[in-house]
């Protein structure tokens, strides 16, 4: 063995070392993006400046605007979807729920609730304090992310392999995009790599009560964006490897955290309930109308799906 492969594996020992690595990489990445952005260029991105005569802008705003955005990119774009998340986030309660396009998805503007908290220690909360709060929700987040994924690929393959793609997935472009945006795409990439991580350390060791907690989790993880492929996926697992009750509890179980959020919305605080994204691209119920409406108007349907799915990946 080389002396440069001795070094790499005593490198690779020291895990310590490797956790504090991979953060640093994720905070270069994270002010690369601020400094070099990548973004869209159609109307889902909008400059901050369009998004400002919208809020009412606070002494500690003024602060972050005068200091931190003249570092700021004049490429950086934020998408259309940011400001129900601030919003929601500063407002969690049923008006702010009854006006949100997004209320069908809690978990990240609360998660990014709590983290603002942190900050009305030193200073009252506002938009800018909010915006701020997401984004280190999402450095926290993607270090889990991260940290998770690394320890699930040491388990499967060689150390190096496992670091060196951990290592990709900090300078992927998903994570340059979204690290600075207040959308929950970084929380989809840690419900992803979560519900890998159980379903991982469950096949090592099943029990029921596992089931039970790992279905929950996965749920509640769910309502930060609706990610179903990830139910899918298990539930194709299931019926390939024969083990149907077991589906059949997940599937159960890790239902109960939306319907129990359902029937807040619409039994406590009387919102009544549609999904964001069937409105947003206005297909409405069109899988129950698919037999109904002329054939051309359901082939674009599924004509458009195509483009919209590789655009998405």
């Amino acid at each position: 063995m080389s002396i440069y492969s001795i070094k790499i594996e005593n490198f690779l020992r020291r895990k310590w070392l490797l956790v504090l690595v991979l953060i640093f990489l994720l905070f270069f990445q994270l002010i690369y993006s601020i400094l070099c952005p990548a973004v869209g260029s159609n109307n889902m991105w909008l400059s901050p400046n369009s998004y400002l005569p919208k809020f009412s802008v606070q002494s500690s705003d003024n602060f972050i605007l005068e200091k931190i955005y003249p570092l700021i990119s004049p490429q950086y774009r934020l998408t259309n979807d940011t400001g129900h998340y601030i919003e929601l986030a500063r407002n969690f309660n049923a008006e702010s729920l009854k006006r949100s396009p997004i209320f069908e998805r809690p978990l990240y503007s609360l998660l990014i609730r709590l983290t603002s908290s942190i900050f009305q220690v030193f200073t009252p909360s506002s938009y800018g304090i909010t915006f701020v709060s997401a984004i280190l929700l999402n450095f926290i987040l993607a270090a889990f992310t991260v940290l998770l994924f690394f320890k699930t690929l040491g388990k499967l393959f060689p150390l190096r392999i496992a670091y060196l793609s951990s290592i990709l997935l900090i300078f992927s472009p998903f994570f340059h995009i979204f690290l600075i945006q207040a959308v929950p795409s970084i929380l989809s990439a840690f419900t992803a790599v979560v519900s890998l991580y159980l379903l991982q350390d469950y096949i090592k060791k099943s029990s029921i009560k596992k089931l039970i907690l790992f279905s929950l989790i996965i749920g509640i993880l769910l309502l930060g964006k609706m990610f179903f492929s990830i139910s899918f996926f298990i539930l194709l697992l299931a019926l390939y490897f024969k083990r149907y009750r077991e589906g059949i509890v997940f599937s159960a179980v890790h239902l109960i955290p939306f319907g129990l959020w359902y029937l807040w919305l619409t039994k406590i605080w009387q919102i009544p309930y549609s999904s964001y994204e069937v409105n947003y691209y206005q297909a409405e119920s069109w899988v129950f109308n698919i037999f109904q409406w002329p054939w051309n108007q359901t082939f674009q349907i599924f004509l458009r799906s195509v483009p919209n799915f590789f655009e998405s990946l």
